[in-house]
């Protein structure tokens, strides 16, 4: 009996396979989504600059395939006439015959997927790309353009069979635009930003969230769990929408119609909350009204000494979140009833104790006040437990994310004030103050991937080490290039690096001992890393006594950028001279000013300057409004012409204090006029 019933589903399948075999228009659908990815792998992707680069932009390829989708749901379930669907029911193959409708939609997708991976593979491989795009550019597919494919078939498979006349063809074609995700960003520049309508319209996307990211140098394509987590369950709501027809009592027909319904409204808030918290507007206004709020106090109090700070990082976890568990040992310089450190707000604090007793505490955006009684001179062991995940792109998943030395992923001196706002809505920069000398770290990991840090590697997920501060990071997408015995840390897309790593070591290590006194350590590690607060500024170097943090974007992943490290000695004098200011205008003047002074002591090169003070000058004077930055310049240039060597590094140590400081415009430019009196 088994086995009749099962001849009879194959058959029954064969015959489905071969009506839609014969449908012209289903022919041509599958024949356009064939030849849409013909043009992705043959002619767009030789074109990157990094190789497969415009998958990441391939949303168009989404929606081509969602529409063939619906279309080919709707043939899929509108083929037969109405006498043969009476013929079905009569001999009792209604059912079998629409579970058939549904598995010749997967066979069109497994059909499609095929198509999709042989081509792009081929591209690859005359691109001689790395072995990982394969694997993640599979992934990507099964996950960007199949799965939204078969969810529109099953879609459209719903709508010819629930819907009839003109309801059917506006249903499907609702489908075909918002299910994919070209739609809400084609829109979004049309309307309002503040409003952020973005989030309202991708309630039913079912492709990528960004219809414009790249793919991102320290992690590859953005693909997160949730998403798929979130078209599994659309999925599961559609079958069972679908499968509600088989049931011949009516009662259980619409019982199964609103459970598939209810579960696809519960995929559609889910979707809208991942949205929420994931798009970039949404993102950073989350963190521009965190800090926009007056949060100046007076209640900071960072006299205190880091001894020793001991971290162990739990990211096994079947959650999404970072468990830190962290025992840090403190001398404070004086009496006091509290202390104050940095530690990002997005982290959920558990527990703080000190020498083994539970003990209050308050934070205050970044800003945590421990309550204690310290005494001068006696050390204490601050023992904190958080979870959480990092602000940004600096968390892709398990295996891929990066914890910077300048982010407070750990306790932190500094103020209230660890994130800034600069013009620009997503330009954030991050403050901490800097430790009065080396610290000895302890790093141990528990979780998936391979991280690496610019401590000494003990033994396998253990570091430790003397340093100003801690890198942690882990990627998938990274290859470790050595030179002069340092290491660089670089992203594989990157191209050319091998044979310029050895002059930009040189070169900055030079810029090293002539920029203050930082000492010049036997080893050290250079992370060349995407730029992960979507700044956009090419290059930025944070620099730290044993390792930089240098953000890249795309346009800089060539190394043939590293013969002229010249933003590497901007970030030297920033870190030493113009830690915490604020005003671009005044920081810029300042750097320029001081390169200046150091090619006209012959200290660097003059290939170094960017820009001279002259220059300067004149772009202010070529624009309304700066009078005032105009006529610093001039005193500044003056200032350089009448004073030795000696007195115009005095003199540029003071101008740094006032205008790390952030004192205003106007008293900068009476000490300089003072000074040339």
């Amino acid at each position: 009996m088994k086995l009749n019933q099962l001849n009879k589903h194959i058959n029954m399948l064969i015959i489905e396979l071969k009506i839609n075999l014969r449908n012209n228009l289903v022919k041509m659908l599958l024949l356009l989504a064939t030849i849409a990815v013909c043009f992705e792998s043959f002619y767009i992707l030789p074109k990157d600059q990094l190789i497969g680069n415009s998958i990441a932009f391939s949303s168009w390829i989404t929606q081509m395939f969602i529409i063939v989708g619906v279309c080919c749901g709707i043939i899929i379930a509108g083929e037969e006439s109405s006498k043969v669907k009476e013929t079905l029911c009569s001999v009792g193959a209604e059912q079998l015959n629409i579970i058939c409708k549904i598995e010749m939609a997967f066979i069109e997708s497994v059909l499609l997927m095929f198509i999709s991976v042989i081509l792009i593979f081929i591209s690859f491989i005359n691109l001689k790309a790395y072995s990982i795009l394969y694997i993640a550019s599979f992934k990507y597919i099964i996950f960007y353009w199949i799965m939204p494919f078969g969810l529109s078939c099953l879609m459209g498979i719903i709508v010819s069979l629930f819907l009839n006349g003109k309801m059917r063809y506006i249903f499907g074609s609702f489908a075909m635009i918002f299910m994919g995700p070209m739609m809400p960003t084609i829109l979004e520049p049309l309307m309002d930003t503040r409003t952020s309508l973005y989030k309202y319209i991708s309630v039913f996307n079912t492709g990528t969230l960004y219809a414009s990211r790249p793919i991102n140098l320290m992690f590859g394509y953005y693909m997160p769990i949730e998403r798929i987590v979130i078209d599994i369950i659309i999925f599961i709501g559609l079958l069972i929408i679908i499968l509600s027809k088989t049931y011949k009592k009516i009662y259980v027909e619409i019982s199964c119609f609103f459970i598939g319904f209810l579960i696809i409204g519960v995929a559609i808030v889910m979707n809208f909350n991942f949205v929420k918290s994931n798009y970039d507007y949404d993102t950073a206004m989350n963190i521009y009204n965190a800090y926009s709020k007056e949060t100046t106090t007076n209640d900071i109090n960072n006299d205190y000494k880091i001894k020793h700070v001991d971290i162990n990082i739990n990211n096994a976890r079947l959650d999404k979140k970072m468990e830190f568990e962290v025992n840090y040992s403190i001398e404070s310089n004086c009496d006091v009833s509290y202390i104050t450190f940095m530690l990002y707000h997005g982290f959920s604090i558990k527990n703080i104790s000190i020498n083994n007793q539970q003990i209050t505490f308050s934070q205050k955006e970044d800003l945590v006040k421990v309550n204690h009684d310290f005494n001068a001179g006696k050390m204490n062991t601050v023992h904190i437990t958080y979870v959480g995940i990092p602000i940004l792109q600096m968390y892709f998943d398990k295996k891929n994310w990066i914890l910077p030395s300048y982010f407070a992923w750990y306790p932190m001196k500094g103020t209230n004030e660890h994130i800034v706002s600069g013009n620009d809505l997503f330009e954030l920069n991050f403050f901490s103050e800097k430790n009065d000398g080396d610290i000895l770290y302890k790093v141990s990991y528990q979780g998936k991937g391979k991280p690496i840090s610019n401590l000494n590697n003990m033994q396998s997920y253990e570091w430790e080490g003397y340093a100003d501060g801690v890198t942690l990071m882990s990627s998938l997408w990274i290859k470790e290039l050595n030179a002069n015995g340092n290491k660089f840390i670089v992203p594989i897309l990157c191209k050319n690096y091998e044979t310029n790593i050895e002059k930009y070591d040189n070169d900055f290590s030079k810029f090293r001992k002539l920029i203050g006194e930082h000492q010049s350590n036997d080893k050290y590690t250079y992370f060349f890393v995407s730029d992960v607060t979507y700044i956009g500024h090419g290059e930025k170097v944070n620099v730290y006594n044993n390792h930089s943090v240098v953000e890249i974007t795309k346009g800089y992943c060539d190394g043939s950028m590293l013969s002229n490290p010249n933003i590497g000695l901007y970030a030297l004098i920033d870190d030493e001279y113009l830690k915490g200011a604020l005003d671009e205008n005044l920081k810029y003047i300042y750097k320029g000013a001081y390169i200046t002074m150091l090619v006209n002591q012959k200290k660097v090169d003059k290939s170094q300057l960017v820009r001279s003070l002259n220059d300067i000058y004149n772009l202010y004077v070529e624009n309304a409004g700066y009078s005032t930055y105009t006529e610093l310049v001039l005193q500044i240039q003056k200032c350089m012409s009448n004073e030795s060597n000696e007195r115009q590094q005095l003199f540029m140590n003071e101008l740094a204090e006032l205008i790390k400081n952030n004192s205003e415009i106007d008293e900068i430019l009476d000490f300089v006029e003072a000074y040339n009196d």
